[in-house]
């Protein structure tokens, strides 16, 4: 298939980019097409030309979690769970950045489905930076935890116990230099446009519940606009820029080397 003929695939209709599931939908009646999943996994710039498709064709195009998997293999664990797997959680705690989402009791849910969550402002920094200093003075605290369905927070918390060491894990904390001050190493982690969105479907679908027109929305509304004028700046802050993430296992074991005599100093004290 060449770019042409994929541009007039897409303006048929959605364009399910997975053999399988485009193939069912077919059979029940729907106006789709199907992008051989081989000629996806031949182009690695695929992304990109599809994004430039969709733009100039001016239609959509479902990426199926069925796909995505078989597409990239996306990290079972991100950087952040891979130091906490790799020492456990007697030794490192982590906080996530998304949990600490504002409440809003007072909103009604079609309006709160509205917010824009990917601002700065979207998240409970105060709290935040209460648990980390409490966390440091060896108490425990309730961690929020956040009903995605529900776009507001849950009455449920998390226990998490103090600890050596203490993970932050989100792509809006170098914005917060309230945040930064409290940090002793800042790395960022720089994952390539196309994986980005690969993930945010898979996790916004299959584990919060959303539907995949809403998060095709959300990132073209404001998910890439927040990421160019926040996330991107936000880099200047870092003491360590790591590509690939979790898949990059030398900057995976320098961390846990950096981490290791971290906990030797604090076991000799």
């Amino acid at each position: 298939m060449t770019r042409e003929e994929f541009k007039e695939l897409v303006k048929n209709g959605p364009v399910i980019l997975d053999g399988a599931t485009g193939s069912n939908l077919q059979n029940a009646g729907m106006p789709v097409g199907v992008c051989p999943e081989q000629w996806i996994l031949e182009h690695p710039q695929t992304m990109i030309d599809l994004q430039r498709a969709y733009v100039e064709a001016g239609t959509q195009i479902l990426l199926a979690p069925t796909f995505t998997a078989n597409r990239i293999k996306l990290e079972e664990y991100g950087l952040a769970d891979k130091l906490v797997e790799s020492f456990g959680r007697d030794e490192v705690s982590i906080l996530r950045h998304d949990n600490y989402y504002k409440r809003h009791d007072d909103i009604p849910f079609e309006e709160r489905a509205k917010l824009n969550y990917d601002h700065p402002d979207a998240f409970d920094t105060d709290l935040l930076c209460q648990h980390i200093l409490e966390l440091k003075a060896g108490k425990s605290i309730e961690m929020p935890v956040y009903d995605y369905a529900m776009h507001n927070r849950s009455d449920k918390t998390i226990l998490v116990h103090p600890a050596p060491v203490i993970v932050l894990e989100g792509i809006l904390l170098f914005v917060e230099k309230d945040l930064c001050d409290l940090m002793d190493i800042k790395v960022f982690v720089d994952t390539d446009a196309d994986v980005r969105i690969l993930r945010r479907i898979l996790r916004d679908v299959k584990e919060r519940g959303r539907s995949l027109d809403s998060v095709v929305t959300q990132y073209l509304t404001t998910v890439k606009p927040m990421h160019e004028q926040f996330v991107e700046p936000s880099k200047r802050r870092a003491d360590v820029i790591i590509p690939e993430g979790g898949q990059n296992t030398v900057a995976l074991e320098m961390l846990i080397e950096r981490v290791r005599k971290h906990l030797n100093l604090v076991q000799n004290q």
